[in-house]
C-alpha cells in the first residue's frame, strides 16, 4: 500500500514539474540557467578588511563592474588615498573642497564617476562661479557605510583634506548597516571606536542585494530545465528569508523606512554617530549640511521592482515615514538639513518614461544623478554666498 502511495506521489510530481517546465518555456517564454554573479569577486579587488571602519579601499584600483540585473557596467576607480574618486594631486590644496560622506547613494554606485551627482554638482557650481581656485567636491563616503563608519572615517580626512565645508548624505540604509556594524564594534559613550577584534574578514557590501545562490544540485538543474531555474529563483529569495524581520535594523536592509512605532528608535543610533560629527566639524569651525535622499520605492510605485521582490516589500508607492525622524533630528541639533523626498517624487511624476532609480540595484540612474546634482549645485552655490565665498 505504501509503495503504491509512493508511486503515485512520484508521478504527481512528475506531471506538476513537467507542466511547469512546459508552461515557463512555452507561456513565459524563459530559457534554462540562472544570472550569473560575480559582483563578490570583483568588489574584493578593491575593497579589505580595516579595523577601524570595518572596511576600506585599496588605492589607485580600476576594475570592472557588472550589475548581476544588468543595470549598468560601470569602471569603478579608487584613487591615491582609498577614496571611490578622481585623483587628488597636490593642486588640491588650493581648492575650496567640500567633504561628502554618506553611502552608496553619496558615493554614486551604479554611475561612472563623471556622472556621479557629486562630480555634475561640482562641474555646475564652478561653470556658474568660475571661483579660482575652485570648488572640489571630495566623495568621503562608501558603499554600505552607515554614520558610525562615517564618522570614524571623517577626522583623519578632516586633518588631511581642511575642507571648507561638509555634506553628510543620509539615507534610510544606514540603520541596518549601522546595526551590523556596531555588533562587532567597540563604543565608548554609545559612538564607536572601531571593531572589537582584528578578524580580518571584510563585510563586501552590495551582497545582500541580489538572490542567494542555490544548493549547487539545484544550480546544475537550472541549467537544463526551466523548472529548474524557477525553483532557484524561488530559492534565491525566499529560502533565505527566514532571516528577514521586517523592521528589524540587524536583518532588514530597509528597517528605517518600515519600523513603524519603532522608526525612532531604529534611526538613533545612526543619528548620534551623524551628530558626533557634526560637532567635530562645529569644533572645527566646518559648516555642515545633512542631505536626507529616499529610497527608490518611496519616489515612484513602479521604482525597484527587484529590491522589493529580494526585501519583501510590498508594491506601491511607501510614505516618506523617515523624513519626520530625520526632521526632529535636526531641529533639536539645530543642524542645517535638507529631504529631496517631494523633489524626486515630483520629478518621477513629470518623467514617467525616465526612471530615476534602477530597476534591481540601491542606485541612481544617470537621470536620477543629474536631477539630485542639479539640486546639490544651487544649494552650494546659495551656501557660498553664506559663507563669502563669491560675489
Amino acid at each position: 500500500m505504501l509503495g503504491r502511495m509512493l508511486k503515485w506521489l512520484l508521478i504527481v510530481i512528475a506531471i506538476a514539474v513537467g507542466g511547469v517546465e512546459v508552461y515557463g518555456r512555452h507561456v513565459l517564454k524563459l530559457k534554462p540557467g540562472l544570472t550569473e554573479n560575480h559582483l563578490a569577486e570583483a568588489l574584493a579587488k578593491f575593497a579589505e578588511y580595516d579595523q577601524r571602519t570595518g572596511m576600506a579601499y585599496r588605492i589607485n584600483v580600476d576594475q570592472l563592474i557588472d550589475s548581476p540585473y544588468g543595470d549598468f557596467q560601470i569602471l569603478y576607480k579608487t584613487n591615491e588615498i582609498g577614496l571611490r574618486d578622481r585623483p587628488m594631486g597636490t593642486h588640491l590644496r588650493q581648492e575650496l573642497k567640500f567633504l561628502v560622506f554618506g553611502d552608496e547613494f553619496a558615493e554614486g554606485w551604479g554611475a561612472d564617476i563623471d556622472q556621479t551627482f557629486v562630480v555634475q554638482a561640482q562641474q555646475l557650481v564652478n561653470a556658474k562661479t568660475a571661483l579660482k581656485p575652485p570648488v572640489r567636491l571630495v566623495i568621503a563616503g562608501k558603499s554600505g557605510y552607515g554614520a558610525a563608519q562615517n564618522y570614524l572615517a571623517a577626522e583623519p580626512l578632516i586633518d588631511a583634506l581642511k575642507p571648507r565645508a561638509i555634506v553628510f548624505v543620509y539615507s534610510s540604509l544606514m540603520p541596518h548597516a549601522d546595526a551590523l556594524f556596531l555588533r562587532d564594534a567597540e563604543t565608548v559613550d554609545g559612538l564607536a571606536t572601531g571593531l572589537k577584534a582584528a578578524t580580518g574578514d571584510v563585510r563586501l557590501p552590495h551582497l545582500a542585494d541580489y538572490p542567494a545562490a542555490p544548493p549547487a544540485w539545484l544550480a546544475a538543474l537550472a541549467r537544463s530545465s526551466v523548472a529548474g531555474r524557477l525553483a532557484a529563483e524561488w530559492y534565491g529569495v525566499y529560502a533565505p528569508g527566514a532571516k528577514l524581520a521586517p523592521g528589524d535594523p540587524l536583518t532588514d536592509r530597509v528597517a528605517g523606512i518600515r519600523a513603524g512605532a519603532d522608526l525612532d528608535t531604529v534611526h538613533a543610533t545612526s543619528l548620534r554617530h551623524v551628530r558626533a560629527l557634526a560637532a567635530l566639524a562645529e569644533r572645527r569651525e566646518i559648516p555642515f549640511l545633512l542631505m536626507h535622499v529616499p529610497l527608490p520605492s518611496q519616489v515612484a510605485a513602479n521604482y525597484w521592482a527587484e529590491g522589493r521582490r529580494i526585501f519583501r516589500v510590498p508594491a506601491g508607492l511607501q510614505d516618506p515615514v523617515d523624513v519626520p525622524v530625520i526632521a526632529r533630528f535636526c531641529a533639536e541639533a539645530q543642524l542645517r538639513c535638507a529631504h529631496l523626498h517631494e523633489l524626486m517624487r515630483e520629478s518621477a511624476s513629470k518623467l514617467q518614461s525616465t526612471r530615476l532609480y534602477h530597476q534591481g540595484e540601491l542606485a541612481l540612474t544617470i537621470s536620477g544623478a543629474g536631477i539630485v546634482g542639479n539640486w546639490l549645485a544651487d544649494e552650494i552655490y546659495r551656501w557660498l554666498g553664506e559663507l563669502g565665498e563669491r560675489d
